[in-house]
C-alpha cells in the first residue's frame, strides 16, 4: 500500500505472495522446458521457500493458525484482502478472520511447492501441511445449510468469541477455480450453482448497499 500523505509504504496484502506462487505454476505449465525449470530453481524457488518459512511467524497483518494450518488475516483497521477499501477509520468491507479465497490460495501454493520440491529433488513439509489445510478447510468452510462456502470463518466478535460469515460473495469461486482444490466434485458444482440462482447478485448488491450507504451519508455530511 502506498499512502497519499507521505507515509512509509506498507506491505499489507495477504495474497500477493500466494498469487506469485500460482503465477510460477502457470508460467511453467505454458513453457515447461528444462531452461525454464532451471531459471525457476535458481532465481525464484529459493525466495518461494523463504516466503513459506515466514508464514508461521505472526505479524501485524496475517499469520498461520498452528492448530488447523489455516491463514488468519486482518485486524483493527488493517484490510489485507482484495476487498481493502478503507475511508478514515471505517473499513468498508472488513473481512478479519480466515477468508475463503486466501486459504484456497494457501492450499494451492502448498501443492505447487510440493511439486517443485519433488522436481528439484528436495523434501519439505508441503504435502503434510497441505493435507492438514485440506482437512481443516473441508470441516470448517463448507456451509451445509447454504450448500456453498463461508466467506470468512473465525471472525472476531466485539463482544468476544468468534463467528462465521456466510455472506454469498464471489470470493468462494477461487476455491473451485484454482488448479488444486479441496472440495468434492459435488461440492464444487453446488458452490458454483449458487451464483446461477435468480436474484443472488441482486441480493448481494442490496446487502452491500444497505451496509455502505449510511456511512457514505455521514461522510458527505462532514464535507
Amino acid at each position: 500500500m502506498f499512502p497519499d500523505d507521505g507515509q512509509e509504504p506498507l506491505y499489507n496484502t495477504v495474497d500477493a505472495a500466494l498469487w506469485y506462487v500460482h503465477a510460477v505454476y502457470e508460467y511453467l505449465k505454458h513453457t515447461g522446458g528444462e531452461a525454464d525449470y532451471r531459471f525457476i530453481r535458481e532465481a525464484v524457488y529459493p525466495e518461494l521457500k523463504r516466503n513459506r518459512r515466514r508464514l508461521p511467524q505472526r505479524n501485524r497483518f496475517f499469520d498461520r493458525d498452528d492448530e488447523d494450518g489455516l491463514i488468519h488475516a486482518g485486524g483493527g483497521l488493517d484490510q489485507v484482502t482484495w476487498m481493502d477499501v478503507r475511508v478514515g477509520d471505517w473499513g468498508v468491507m472488513a473481512r478479519h478472520g480466515k477468508p475463503v479465497e486466501i486459504n484456497a490460495l494457501w492450499y494451492n501454493a502448498l501443492c505447487i511447492m510440493a511439486r517443485l520440491a519433488e522436481r528439484f529433488g528436495e523434501t519439505g513439509p508441503y504435502d503434510e501441511l497441505a493435507r492438514k489445510v485440506c482437512d481443516s478447510f473441508r470441516q470448517r468452510f463448507w456451509n451445509e445449510a447454504a450448500a456453498c462456502l463461508y466467506d470468512v470463518i473465525d471472525v472476531p466478535r466485539e463482544e468476544g468469541g468468534k463467528s462465521d460469515n456466510g455472506s454469498i460473495r464471489p470470493n468462494q469461486i477461487r476455491a473451485v477455480s484454482l488448479p488444486f482444490t479441496m472440495l468434492s466434485p459435488e461440492q464444487e458444482a453446488a458452490g458454483a450453482a449458487v451464483f446461477r440462482k435468480p436474484g443472488v447478485w441482486g441480493k448481494y448488491l442490496r446487502a452491500y448497499t444497505e451496509d455502505v450507504l449510511p456511512h457514505l451519508r455521514n461522510l458527505r455530511g462532514k464535507e
